[in-house]
């Protein structure tokens, strides 16, 4: 079962860290516009709100309990950003 009053608090915390997205959004509302700005920021909310509901259906859970499942997901990540040395 998950413990909702500790993961949702949690999630939303870790959304605000600044990092990439904010800065992204930043970038956008001084070249762009508030507009353009405002659409980015809610494009990500979209893919946030998937994000959990992922993890609330179980996929991490089932990801990790099964090797097997996890090897598309590896493969993917490793196609969009190969390893450098």
């Amino acid at each position: 079962m998950i413990n909702w009053a500790g993961f949702i608090p949690a999630a939303v915390l870790v959304s605000l860290i600044p990092g990439a997205n904010q800065l992204l959004g930043l970038s956008n509302a001084v070249r762009y516009g508030v507009g353009h700005a405002l659409a980015g920021v809610g494009g990500r909310l979209v893919a946030f709100v998937v994000l959990i509901g992922l993890v609330v259906a179980g996929l991490g859970a089932a990801l990790a309990a099964s090797p097997t499942a996890l090897m598309p997901v590896v493969a993917l990540r490793r196609a969009a950003a190969p390893v450098r040395r």
